[in-house]
């Protein structure tokens, strides 16, 4: 009698663990079924779109505390694409072409609700974006001051910027403009490079 007990409670441990298996769900996954429903309750049209189209596509992901923030972007045709550069504090964002809803393709989910980046950034949802810098797919994170793009503010950040001043060496890209200029005075120059030098040399 004690054996079949053990048996019973031993098989009852394996299946709660097999049906927790079978019902749990990734970040990614329960990202994807929120997101499908909050960009179907936008305006675009989406009828155009086979039932079985994938609607949503997630990019990045990083959980913070009590939210995530994460890139993500649907399908639909007729959207403005157009290059995005923008601050959020010590970073910056890039997006190649996302606008709807999102012009940077970013989000951020908290008790439950989705923001867009600007939504919570501007209402205090978030206020250091950090933890996503690193991102690279439909959106990509860089911290102020990476001239070079390698998600790290370096001695070489300091020198690329002195060699665009001096013009031995261009930037690139003009919205690379935007991650280099340190102290956002519209203009990239020696100053951006010094206040680099002097953040490395933790002189703030």
């Amino acid at each position: 009698m004690k054996k079949l007990a053990t048996f019973v409670l031993v098989l009852a441990m394996i299946l709660s663990t097999v049906a927790v298996g079978v019902n749990a769900t990734t970040l990614e996954e329960e990202l994807s079924t929120q997101m499908f429903d909050y960009f179907g309750g936008n305006e675009a049209d989406l009828s155009y779109l086979p039932s079985d189209a994938p609607l949503v596509v997630l990019g990045d992901c990083v959980e913070v505390d009590d939210m995530v923030i994460f890139s993500a972007y649907a399908v639909w045709m007729g959207a403005d694409c157009a290059e995005v550069a923008e601050r959020y504090g010590d970073c910056c964002v890039w997006a190649g072409g996302i606008t709807y809803p999102s012009h940077t393709g970013m989000f951020v989910r908290k008790d439950g609700e989705i923001y867009t980046l600007k939504e919570a950034w501007e209402n205090g949802i978030i206020i250091d974006l950090s933890p996503a810098v690193g991102f690279s797919e439909y959106a990509q994170v860089y911290p102020i001051g990476d001239a070079d793009l390698d998600y790290e503010v370096s001695v070489l950040d300091a020198t690329l910027i002195q060699m665009e001043v001096a013009k031995m060496r261009p930037l690139g890209q003009h919205w690379i403009f935007e991650v280099s200029d340190v102290d956002d005075d519209g203009d990239v120059s020696v100053l951006d490079a010094t206040a680099i030098q002097l953040k490395i040399a933790r002189i703030e």
